[in-house]
């Protein structure tokens, strides 16, 4: 593998204010920010390129290590800060490697998400043997492995392996770590996931129709499709991203053909891969805190709701019938196919 051009900052990390595993925070994109969907983005980015992204995709947040490193300084580091910035590097570059390794073949199987479960496990404990510790390599890991699932097309089977990966990752036994102050179990609870996936939850378009901005769009459904996959399966609980979605796209009014296409395939990956778990949970009738009411009210279009509810359910099943006859023929399987999903979770 290509050395990197450059040593990277580590991948930066929120501060002790936030919620360990929380993610619930206002979210970022507006409602009506997307351009045209692009084609499939079906070749997975080298890792030398995601680690690069990761390390670049927040500079709001500080740097695990004090001072940046880069080529051309590097060589005027005190040794011990060249070290630990090239030790940092390759722990990023080892991530990336184990996950496109696994993503590589051509049918992944059950054993093959096992393997680099066990990859990655073994990983953490040669970076703790070497005096490295929970919350940077969880930090690392779960970046990273956002920027791949953003790599892979919502429909592309490696979706499912990645998130059988993260469940055979959950099921591991291990010890308590703290982290920001709070014990955590390493695996199980899948520790500072939240976070990383908050700071990725942000789009960020131009509606100019150029190539980034294409990429940037199917970026945004892949995205969707990961995290609605990990709620699917109950490895996450993160409703809130799924209600924000669904709320930028069939509960606030879409003026171009472009925003309509986007919003249904993003809306139909949420009610395709977790519409049970959502239905699920508006049928208990759970009722939002003050906070979640606040972040999880309704859109315009439908006044009066907040957070999950069969009001909401029954809103959504109908805007997709609405919209699915304004957009694209293959977004319109997309839709009519989660609309069939939905009916079938009310039996």
């Amino acid at each position: 593998m290509a050395q990197l051009a450059a040593a990277l900052r580590p991948v930066p990390r929120f501060s002790a204010r936030h919620c360990l595993c929380s993610a619930t925070l206002a979210p970022r994109h507006s409602a009506n920010s997307y351009p045209a969907i692009a084609t499939a983005h079906t070749k997975l980015t080298s890792p030398a390129t995601i680690v690069k992204r990761a390390a670049s995709s927040s500079n709001r947040h500080p740097c695990i290590l004090t001072n940046s490193i880069t080529a051309g300084t590097m060589a005027s580091q005190a040794p011990p800060a060249a070290a630990a910035a090239a030790e940092n590097s390759d722990l990023d570059t080892k991530i990336a490697t184990l996950l496109e390794t696994s993503l590589k073949e051509t049918a992944p199987t059950t054993e093959s998400a096992q393997k680099t479960a066990n990859d990655i496990e073994r990983l953490y404990y040669q970076q703790k043997m070497s005096g490295g510790d929970a919350e940077d390599f969880l930090w690392k890991l779960w970046t990273i492995t956002i920027q791949v699932a953003k790599k892979i097309p919502a429909s592309d089977v490696r979706q499912a392996h990645l998130v059988d990966v993260i469940a055979k990752l959950k099921a591991k036994k291990s010890d308590s770590v703290e982290i920001w102050g709070q014990k955590a179990v390493m695996w199980d609870d899948l520790a500072l996931f939240g976070p990383c996936m908050r700071e990725a939850w942000n789009i960020d378009v131009k509606f100019d129709g150029s190539d980034d901005d294409k990429t940037k769009i199917q970026e945004w459904i892949s995205l969707n499709s990961f995290a609605a996959r990990l709620l699917g399966a109950k490895l996450q609980s993160w409703m809130n991203f799924g209600i924000w979605e669904l709320r930028a796209g069939l509960e606030e009014p879409l003026k171009t053909a472009e925003a309509k296409n986007m919003h249904l395939s993003t809306a139909s990956e949420w009610l395709t891969h977790a519409g049970k778990v959502m239905h699920t949970e508006a049928a208990q009738g759970v009722k939002p805190d003050e906070m979640e009411a606040k972040m999880l009210s309704s859109g315009s279009l439908l006044k009066g709701q907040t957070g999950n509810t069969t009001e909401r359910w029954q809103f959504w099943k109908t805007r997709l019938a609405e919209l699915s006859a304004e957009v694209t023929a293959d977004v319109k399987a997309k839709a009519d196919a989660a609309a069939a999903q939905m009916t079938k979770h009310e039996a």
